[in-house]
């Protein structure tokens, strides 16, 4: 069944998660994540992940 999200409305409902240390939410598992993430975030890690990966922000900058 699709379900519709309105994104900002989803972003502030789940604002406390985007603070420290945690600072992401998962919004979908299925075949596509889709995963918020709270700034600024400066991380020496990374991940491998098989497949396309698309980076949006929703406001401010984002240097990857």
């Amino acid at each position: 069944m699709e379900r519709r999200v309105r994104v900002k409305s989803w972003v502030e409902e789940n604002r406390a998660s985007f603070q420290p240390p945690v600072c992401n939410k998962l919004m979908h598992q299925e075949q596509l994540k889709i995963m918020f993430v709270g700034g600024p975030n400066t991380r020496k890690d990374y991940h491998i992940e098989e497949g396309e990966e698309e980076t949006r922000t929703l406001r401010d900058s984002i240097i990857l």
